[in-house]
């Protein structure tokens, strides 16, 4: 039964669109989705297109306002590279792009830090890093995590969120 419950529990974390339900469920802000059948309607927005279970940048694009994809081949391509077929689309957020990294023991944070990611060659593709010594989202991220910790059940885990600084939030 454990076992059911951590697989659960994992598929919720590593699903985005699972994860996006989990960040509503616990007031975490994440950007407006759009379902494939309200794309006619988003006019000029700049949107990015993932599958929903990618990694690493793979199968992901911005499409809107002065990119050259469009929206159909950006949901193909996250389609093709996407095991289960799933797309997700939302706003694309702009900001600094960075991670949140926490050891979980007994439910609870004992040590985090967060990076500045950065991808020079591939804008949506982390190629270089740096550890932040301080920064003012801290505590909200800690918060956060705690709560999808809580949430989730999980006792003992390394978790590393990425999130979009936007300079008020994340």
């Amino acid at each position: 039964l454990d076992a059911l419950d951590k697989l659960d529990s994992l598929s919720k974390l590593h699903d985005k669109g699972s994860f996006r339900s989990l960040c509503e469920k616990l007031s975490i802000p994440v950007p407006r989705q759009w379902s494939l059948t309200e794309l006619t309607n988003v006019g000029n927005r700049r949107l990015i297109v993932k599958p929903v279970d990618g990694f690493s940048g793979k199968g992901v694009n911005v499409v809107g306002g002065d990119e050259p994809m469009s929206i159909e081949e950006a949901v193909a391509i996250a389609r093709e590279i996407s095991c289960s077929d799933a797309v997700i689309v939302e706003d694309c957020m702009e900001g600094q792009l960075s991670s949140f990294s926490a050891f979980i023991d007994d439910g609870a944070i004992y040590s985090a830090f967060i990076v500045k990611v950065f991808g020079f060659t591939n804008r949506l593709v982390v190629d270089t890093s740096s550890v932040q010594r301080h920064d003012k989202h801290f505590d909200t991220l800690a918060q956060h995590t705690v709560s999808s910790v809580s949430e989730l059940n999980i006792k003992a885990e390394f978790l590393n969120l990425h999130y979009i600084d936007t300079g008020k939030q994340v």
